[in-house]
């Protein structure tokens, strides 16, 4: 190797294909591989050759399983392909690598490293490199033995202003697309406003500072906006809908809701817990290991930078993709193909969750070809936090200590870009949204911060998440003001320039606020945890936010204007009218219809997903995802301990539906509520203490029926809400999931996640059956209609009717659920592919059978396979049904038996079911 650099290659010794690589590049059309050997190069510098190989075996590679070379790589006949990150791209890697080393050698050490791929077959090299090799977002191909390159310095430029005072309408709109501003004609023209009154042009630090605050990523201003909604008008539409039940509800546990970076719940007069969930859809489309990864842990720092600093405690993660078998060549360039962003989402965040130490405990997965273009990732994080601790305030004189990983030129226009529709282009023009992530970094801040606050050193704390320091700088500033040193930002590079500093968002950094009396005992903390302090400015009482680089000025904006000067959005919204058509199918064979809806990704095992995971580290967990003797059955809601000196868990169920999204956006928010209280109140979850959480992901905002389909999933949200007395305490909002396809315009359908979270001290039954001879019960009403359910997606014959709910019965039969939860055997609720997928779910992996018999008037059909809300199905402890559920709907369908089978009779006609065949379908291997 050239300029002096140390080669180390590493491989496996048995130096065996990576079996998912190469099945997912046999998939991919481009050509068939034989072999795929992956390896990992390391490139050392400023070491002596001899200190290398004594370091090696406890840095670079275990002897008992890797085979190392120095300055060669193994014989191979056939091709190697070798993968490097673009410069600038962050390299975890290479980070860690480098501060291990230098702990042990003195010396100016330099580390890089490039991935090895050692293949045999027939294929296309430019493909397999672009399409599974590699993401030329991030990375690209080197040649062996080439040099590595490194950032040299480069020249800071001159800050010059950028002149709009003069231009018209059209040239402000072109000047908004070509700086990726994402700000429309009247918010372009409204900063015109602004510097033609103060008489001077803008800079662009400046431009892009005001471009983050009011993107529609930081500032919500759609779902704030007025919406013409037909012929009605209403303001501020999250303010009249989701923030009114809230306020309606009025629970006084609720410790802060809506102004936080997470909303904050009391648990007891001493503790407290809080959630966050957020979405990270752009960034995943373009490079899904890399979004999914960095999404989770920008909700964990939500969490860490949530009142004085929680500590997180629990992961959420909900992915929404197309089909994983499309065909490549349907695909138009530059949309990564679904398989690999499904892959890639799921890796991204077991590296992340896994290795900062966070259980991933709850979570779904959403397959339909409309996720195709825009794949959907939401992440969500709980944490707990001391009660005293729940309040937070920065003060003139504070100084602004930033904390955590160095800076670089990773996520530039991250907040602005997530505004945007994705195009062909968007891969080329938005790379530098990107961001990867370093989770060992992360838990080194996390430590660090929960260590500061137990000791009553922070003033109030938030995250760089969108926007960077200018936004972390600017939202705890806004009441005050402060002033940046950007000079004093420890940089990764020096290849950077001011604005940059500013806006980057470099991932596992914090900003807090620290009385200068407590400094060096932050930075001592934060020593020992080994992780960066620096102070970089303060906040003032000037009300401006002015940052510097040396003795140039970058910005220099008044708070008032940033933060109130974003004109009101006015939304055009129209009721959407879907065409019902009425049909009933009869007559269908039931054991092939169960074996096509355990076809569906949504609907089959997760556990090839969930098996990624580490969801009992922390050693907190109750109820994990799984459930029955083999744990291998889907639970319903899942639990983790608070504290470990409290019997109160804290319980969370999930709730999703876009298949009444795409029929009824208002029916879609109203069951998703109640779907969440069903996972919840099956989790041992108590409903009366329950909160909720809404993350919607959209269409275009010029389209006014998308928008009005918002209006409808909004009203439902409140009405669910007011219903079941559950407040919201969080959210998020995403726009703009579309993709430009020449001149077609493809949207997401309407997507909520609700999240539902309450505290019990009551353990969960099963959701499997158990034993022989066990009464089987339904409860809850039966309300006919397949609209909406996956039966009526399989046979593709329309929409037809949707079932209703009964709201007040619904809240009933949730409360004494809970009420008599001691009492049940096993619980489960009715959701994804109605009663009959329940049942099954219930009878797989215990060996046994059942005998029901349904006495309805409905067709079988119907009562099988519909998704009808508020219904579950379980059995009671010695068969006995508690009083107090006797004057609920409730229906005795049968019981257990030894059969191996689900025996159906109906009308006097009896089919029979196989379980052990439909659960071979369900726990196959899916991708």
């Amino acid at each position: 190797m050239k300029d002096n650099w140390i080669e180390i290659a590493v491989f496996k010794k048995d130096m065996l294909s990576d079996e998912n690589l190469l099945k997912t590049a046999n998939l991919s059309g481009i050509g068939k591989l034989t072999k795929l050997i992956v390896g990992q190069i390391y490139y050392v510098r400023g070491v002596n050759r001899e200190e290398v190989k004594k370091l090696a075996p406890f840095i670079f590679y275990n002897p008992l399983v890797d085979h190392v070379f120095y300055d060669q790589i193994p014989q191979w006949q056939d091709q190697i392909i070798v993968i490097e990150y673009l410069p600038g791209v962050m390299n975890p890697v290479k980070q860690t690598v480098e501060k291990v080393l230098k702990e042990y050698l003195d010396g100016n050490i330099a580390i890089n490293t490039r991935k090895i791929f050692l293949i045999s077959g027939k294929f296309n090299r430019s493909l397999l490199v672009s399409r599974i090799l590699s993401n030329p977002l991030i990375e690209r191909e080197a040649a062996l033995n080439t040099p590595v390159i490194e950032l040299t310095n480069v020249p800071r430029n001159e800050i010059k202003p950028v002149p709009i005072t003069d231009l018209n309408s059209e040239e402000l709109k072109e000047l908004s697309v070509k700086m990726m501003l994402s700000l429309n004609v009247q918010e372009m023209n409204e900063i015109q406003r602004y510097f033609k009154e103060i008489k001077r042009e803008p800079n662009q630090a400046e431009l892009e500072t005001i471009a983050q605050t009011w993107s529609e990523h930081c500032v919500h201003k759609t779902f704030k906006g007025t919406f013409n909604y037909n012929s009605e008008t209403i303001t501020n539409l999250l303010k009249s809908t989701i923030v009114c039940a809230t306020e309606k509800i009025s629970r006084q546990d609720c410790l802060s809701v809506f102004k936080d970076n997470a909303g904050i719940v009391r648990i007891d007069d001493q503790l407290a817990y809080c959630v966050k969930v957020e979405t990270h859809n752009h960034p995943s489309a373009l490079e899904p290991y890399g979004g999914a990864g960095t999404g989770l842990g920008g909700v964990i720092r939500d969490i860490l930078g949530t009142g004085k600093g929680a500590k997180p405690v629990a992961g959420i993660d909900v992915f929404c993709t197309g089909n994983p078998h499309v065909d490549y060549e349907s695909l138009p360039s530059g949309v990564l193909h679904p398989r690999r962003i499904l892959t890639g989402v799921i890796e991204g965040v077991r590296d992340y969750g896994n290795r900062v130490g966070l259980p991933t405990v709850a979570g779904a997965l959403i397959v339909d070809s409309a996720y195709t273009f825009n794949p959907l990732v939401f992440a969500g994080c709980v944490g707990i936090i001391p009660v005293k601790d729940s309040y937070k305030q920065a003060a003139p004189g504070d100084k602004i200590v930033l904390i955590g990983g160095r800076t670089g030129r990773d996520g530039l226009h991250g907040a602005t870009f997530s505004s945007l529709s994705l195009d062909v282009d968007s891969e080329k023009t938005s790379s530098g949204a990107v961001q990867i992530g370093n989770p060992i970094e992360e838990k080194k801040v996390i430590d660090a911060v929960i260590k500061i606050r137990d000791k009553n050193l922070i003033q109030a704390i938030t995250d760089c998440g969108a926007g960077g320091l200018s936004s972390a700088v600017g939202e705890m500033g806004e009441k005050m003001g402060a002033t940046v040193h950007l000079e004093l930002v420890p940089l990764k590079y020096q290849a950077i320039q001011p604005w940059e500093i500013w806006l980057s968002e470099s991932q596992e950094r914090m900003v807090l606020a620290v009385k200068p009396e407590h400094l060096a005992e932050v930075e001592k903390i934060c020593s020992l945890e080994q992780t960066e302090a620096v102070v970089i400015g303060e906040f003032t009482d000037n009300k401006r936010l002015q940052v510097y680089y040396q003795d140039q000025e970058i910005v220099d904006l008044p708070m008032d204007f940033l933060h109130e000067a974003l004109p009101p959005k006015k939304v055009t919204a129209k009721s959407r009218e879907v065409e019902i058509k009425e049909y009933y199918p009869s007559n269908l064979n039931l054991e092939n219809s169960l074996v096509e809806l355990f076809s569906y990704l949504d609907i089959a095992s997760k556990q090839w997903i969930i098996r990624e995971y580490d969801h009992q580290v922390q050693g907190k967990t109750i109820q994990t995802p799984f459930s029955g003797e083999k744990q291998k059955a889907p639970a319903d809601g899942v639990s983790i301990k608070s504290d470990y000196q409290l019997d109160q868990n804290i319980v969370i169920g999930l709730g999703i539906n876009i298949n009444l999204g795409k029929l009824d956006s208002y029916k879609m928010a109203y069951f998703s509520v109640e779907e969440a209280l069903r996972n919840l109140v099956c989790g041992g979850g108590d409903p009366s203490k329950a909160v909720l959480l809404d993350n919607f992901s959209w269409g275009s905002v010029e389209d006014a029926y998308s928008m009005g389909d918002l209006v409808k999933a909004a009203r439902g949200c409140h009405d669910a809400a007011i219903n079941y007395q559950t407040p919201f305490i969080s959210g998020k909002d995403s726009f703009n999931n579309t993709y430009q396809d020449g001149e077609k315009l493809i949207s997401i359908p309407p997507t909520l996640l609700i999240t539902a979270v309450s505290t019990s001290c009551k353990l969960p039954p099963g959701t499997v059956f158990s034993e022989n001879s066990e009464d089987i019960w339904l409860i809850g009403p039966f309300k006919p209609g397949l609209g909406g359910s996956y039966l009526e997606k399989t046979l593709q014959q329309g929409p037809t009717f949707l079932p209703e709910i009964d709201p007040a019965l619904s809240k009933l039969i949730i409360r004494r659920i809970y009420d008599n939860l001691e009492s049940f055997r096993c619980l489960h609720d009715i959701s994804d592919g109605g009663l009959l997928v329940c049942l099954a779910e219930m009878l797989m992996t215990t060996g046994l059978g059942a005998e029901v018999v349904i006495d309805s008037p409905y067709d079988l059909e119907q009562f099988l396979f519909s998704e009808s809300p508020s219904r579950f199905v379980c059995s009671f402890i010695n068969n006995k049904v508690p009083s107090a559920l006797i004057d609920l709907p409730l229906i005795r369908l049968g019981r257990t038996d030894d059969s191996g089978l689900i025996k159906i009779t109906h009308h006097h006609k009896t089919c029979k079911i196989e379980v052990s065949k439909v659960e071979q379908c369900y726990f196959r291997d899916k991708i």
